[in-house]
């Protein structure tokens, strides 16, 4: 894997159209930053690391109430 961003935003992506509660990425800084990005501009629900060797980002997505998503677009 080369690009960890665009494979970040791909998983969210792919989580969304399956319409996944949540998103497992493993962490990196950058990715970290991303995702409380993501969750100060209010894209998703929730944003859990979850520590170990590598460690996790755990991202909730978020859905409005009649279940469409919030996020309709993502580009690298």
């Amino acid at each position: 894997m080369t690009d960890v961003i665009a494979d970040m935003l791909t998983r969210i992506r792919n989580g969304l159209l399956a319409k996944h509660e949540t998103v497992v990425v493993p962490a990196s800084n950058t990715k970290k930053a991303i995702a409380d990005i993501l969750l100060r501009e209010g894209y998703i629900a929730d944003v859990k690391i979850e520590e170990g060797v590598q460690g996790t980002i755990v991202i909730t997505l978020k859905y409005s109430n009649d279940g469409a998503k919030v996020i309709t677009g993502l580009k690298r």
